[in-house]
């Protein structure tokens, strides 16, 4: 069973740029919402579409782009410059995390629909695959170096994984369809999100070997992408007759109680990352159905 993991969605294609600019709009989304958040989209000039994954203490975003010749790119946006991230040799290449040490982890391919895991330290990418499967992807990464991601079995059957001091472990939500796991915490705790028998999608927290649900309270699909040191969830839900992908909102869950944040006009927002500073990184889609990255303002009562 093939389950989209929404962090590669917004890499739609690739422009051949080293080093591109970057346009910003801030937007303050009401208080009511959530507290003084302020968004900044980020663009790529001639981009089809923008996707920011993950941040680190120090700011810097890892994503990807796209563009009309209909290949995937990773970014790094340290400051205010880009780099691109790929993989030597591959025909997509995707970044998910970074920690604060700006080791990155990612995903690649070379043969279209064969995926494999990487991590780049030091300017030296080094690959790896969950054993004996044909697709693996990797997700964030944390101040540790361990690796969390998904991988399909033999029989098409998508799992989490962590990868911890060069050992893989298998990581499935009790009685489910489907487990992607999406984010670790510097104190390993992992979120991710589940599919039940009745295919409805969940989110999970994963705690020193508990397994806890997670619901958008009257949702119908809720997904968790990211947790910062302070515990501190983002992620995206979808209520009845809302299709999660074209129409899902984006949520903070700290200290037990959950917030929507949705990118102003926007028609789906998805938060992928949060930082110790409580600052959000994601992507959403406008009325026209284009995509753009974005990061939020460091919040202080969703810092560690």
């Amino acid at each position: 069973m093939k389950v989209q993991n929404p962090l590669s969605k917004a890499h739609l294609a690739a422009v051949a740029s080293m080093f591109v600019v970057l346009a910003m709009g801030l937007y303050m989304v009401p208080r009511s919402t959530a507290d003084s958040i302020t968004f900044a989209s980020i663009d790529f000039p001639s981009a089809v579409g923008t996707g920011a994954n993950g941040i680190n203490p120090l700011a810097q975003i890892v994503g990807g782009y796209g563009s009309v010749d209909g290949k995937a790119h990773g970014f790094l946006l340290s400051g205010d410059s880009f780099m691109t991230v790929d993989f030597p040799g591959a025909t997509a290449s995707f970044a998910f995390g970074i920690n604060a040490q700006g080791e990155i982890a990612g995903s690649y391919e070379i043969v279209a629909g064969e995926s494999h895991g990487y991590v780049l330290i030091d300017g030296n990418f080094t690959s790896f695959d969950f054993p004996g499967s044909m697709f693996t992807e990797a997700g964030k990464i944390n101040n540790a170096g361990d690796i969390i991601g998904l991988y399909d079995d033999a029989g098409g059957n998508t799992h989490g994984f962590l990868l911890s001091s060069g050992n893989f472990t298998s990581i499935d939500f009790p009685g489910a369809v489907f487990t992607i796991t999406q984010d670790i915490s510097n104190v390993g705790r992992i979120v991710g999100r589940y599919g039940d028998t009745a295919a409805n999608i969940h989110g999970f927290l994963l705690n020193d070997g508990d397994f806890s649900s997670i619901d958008f309270p009257g949702a119908t699909s809720t997904e968790c992408f990211g947790i910062n040191p302070a515990g501190v969830i983002v992620g995206r839900y979808a209520v009845e007759g809302q299709d999660p992908v074209s129409a899902g909102h984006g949520f903070v869950l700290a200290g037990g109680s959950f917030t929507t944040i949705d990118f102003p006009g926007a028609s789906v927002t998805t938060p992928v990352g949060i930082n110790a500073r409580g600052q959000v990184v994601g992507y959403y889609e406008d009325s026209n159905g284009h995509s753009h990255g974005f990061v939020t303002n460091p919040v202080h009562h969703l810092s560690s």
